[in-house]
């Protein structure tokens, strides 16, 4: 791009994009849902929701239109970015230097105009652009602008709350292998001490006197008791 690529390298910036796991992954009907809204807000046919990192820009969701990705060279979203009035609008893309050789714009009943809002995280980082295509000069008013900036903060908000739910699913299932090692660390000589105490009974028995036994049979009824516990507990903290 002829723009200062300074940002869209940025590995800050990559590194927060990289953390939301969302580059190359399947469509999803909430990004399919957010396309179609802002679509509906801007009145246009065509909406997309983009992902950009140091090579391209990525098409998570797209409404109205086909698309995989696109070079950064004509990439909307990566323009978005650079926007620094939070709006990138361009009237007329068929005569504008950085976007008329596009695809969506430069074949036959492409489309004309775009307005795109940046896709930023709670860290400040800008990670894509939320993007609405018109057959025609777009002229949006300032409800819809300020509708479509909501709802890029909306599409954020929502992969950050997915992003916590993932970390907290992790971090449960690494406590989850930490107890189940825990409590086979402490069933394993509850056990041995419950078998060696059976043993030492079948083969001593007789030469022990009544309170030996009953002191043996004791040792094996408390280390079950015990290894009976630590299952119970293992199971109450992974039904919670």
């Amino acid at each position: 791009m002829n723009e200062p690529t300074s940002l869209i390298n940025d590995p800050s910036r990559l590194e927060s994009l990289l953390a939301f796991g969302i580059l190359d992954t399947p469509p999803e009907k909430e990004f399919a849902d957010f396309a179609l809204l802002a679509a509906q807000v801007g009145g246009t046919p065509a909406a997309m929701i983009t992902f950009v990192d140091d090579k391209r820009e990525w098409v998570k969701s797209c409404w109205g239109a086909t698309a995989v990705e696109f070079s950064l060279e004509i990439a909307f979203g990566a323009y978005t970015m650079l926007e620094k009035g939070g709006l990138l609008l361009v009237p007329d893309a068929r005569i504008d230097e950085r976007f008329c050789n596009h695809p969506l714009i430069n074949q036959v009943g492409g489309f004309v105009s775009y307005a795109g809002v940046p896709l930023v995280a709670a860290t400040g980082q800008v990670v894509g652009a939320l993007g609405i295509f018109g057959y025609e000069p777009l002229r949006l008013k300032e409800e819809q602008i300020r509708s479509l900036q909501l709802l890029a903060g909306q599409i954020i908000r929502w992969m950050e709350a997915r992003q916590k739910i993932a970390a907290l699913e992790c971090r449960y299932s690494e406590v989850l292998k930490f107890a189940g090692k825990a409590a086979h660390d402490l069933k394993s000589p509850l056990c041995s001490i419950s078998l060696m105490a059976e043993l030492f009974r079948e083969l001593y028995g007789e030469k022990l006197d009544p309170n030996g036994v009953e002191m043996l049979i004791s040792i094996g009824d408390i280390t079950n008791q015990l290894a009976r516990q630590i299952d119970d507990l293992l199971t109450d903290r992974i039904s919670c």
